[in-house]
């Protein structure tokens, strides 16, 4: 069905009262539906084997420790770790989750109504309806007029705000950046192509082969491409590990506190990576842009 003026206006009334009655959990069927679609177009063999080699290394990891116990203290030692993996299951997931808290109906109608407006010419750009008030967003939809200017008077403002907090992007410079104006002096190299682009964790640039998902080794310095920052236990493969990019998570989750500290630059929030690249691609991983570009794709 066409979304209409009358229809968008509706959607936004109803979505703002089943917000005062549900509880945020409830909130997001834009989220259900859109990680069912994404799983949908996995594919199931890496899926299963990161799955396979994720276990493969914790058991691995348990025989380790379990050799420096007596039998007493490893009774312990397991009694504790299936209380910490209880623990993971129900509690550790908060930033995977609090970052998907899309607020559901009243996120899918303002999104819906700034295609509407944008397609009709009230707005310039569809992401322009996050600088409007819930009030401004019904008036428009009755009257049909609005004015542009207001937009990008906030939008001037928010950009002088946003330059008071603290960086998206933290870490280390390095010399081979030219600060001057943050591009770096090969940038214009066309025989790189942009692959995909994130938030990133460290400013420090690498290239390497990728490998996409939780591998049980690493052979060589690879590059890892993973779902989210809860794959799987990286700890014992990061002696081997260039680089990691993220389809979801954050810099400030624990594996990327752990990746900053260990100086591994690291991409999260790029939605797409692991359907784009392929093990073997050849990549640049650029922490000051949060850009990941393919140098060559594994024939």
């Amino acid at each position: 069905m066409k979304l209409t003026y009358e229809t968008a206006l509706e959607f936004l009334e109803l979505s703002i009262e089943y917000l005062k009655f549900t509880k945020v959990v409830l909130e997001r069927p834009d989220y259900a539906i859109g990680q069912v679609r994404s799983l949908l177009f996995i594919d199931e063999t890496i899926f299963f084997e990161t799955q396979k080699n994720t276990l493969q290394s914790k058991n691995k990891i348990e025989m380790i420790v379990k050799d420096r116990l007596t039998s007493d203290e490893y009774t312990v030692f397991k009694k504790k770790l299936i209380l910490a993996e209880k623990s993971f299951i129900t509690n550790d997931n908060h930033n995977y989750y609090m970052e998907r808290m899309y607020r559901g109906y009243i996120r899918l109608a303002t999104v819906a109504i700034g295609q509407l407006l944008c397609s009709e010419g009230l707005l310039q750009n569809t992401d322009d309806i996050y600088y409007m008030y819930i009030d401004e967003i019904k008036m428009v939809l009755k009257d049909r007029t609005f004015d542009k200017t207001v937009i990008n008077d906030r939008k001037e403002q928010y950009m002088k705000q946003k330059k008071l907090l603290a960086p998206e992007m933290i870490g280390q410079l390095l010399p081979e950046y030219d600060m001057s104006n943050n591009i770096h002096s090969d940038c214009s190299d066309s025989s790189k192509v942009e692959a995909v682009k994130g938030v990133s964790g460290l400013k420090k640039r690498v290239r390497g082969k990728v490998y996409v998902g939780m591998p049980e080794v690493l052979e060589e310095d690879s590059i890892l491409v993973l779902p989210h920052s809860h794959c799987g236990d990286i700890l014992p493969l990061l002696s081997k590990v260039k680089g990691l990019i993220f389809n979801w998570g954050s810099p400030y989750d624990h594996p990327g506190i752990i990746a900053r500290e260990m100086n591994i630059p690291a991409i999260y929030k790029t939605n797409n990576a692991m359907d784009i690249l392929k093990t073997g691609d050849e990549i640049e991983l650029d922490g000051y842009t949060g850009v990941v570009t393919v140098l060559k794709r594994l024939d």
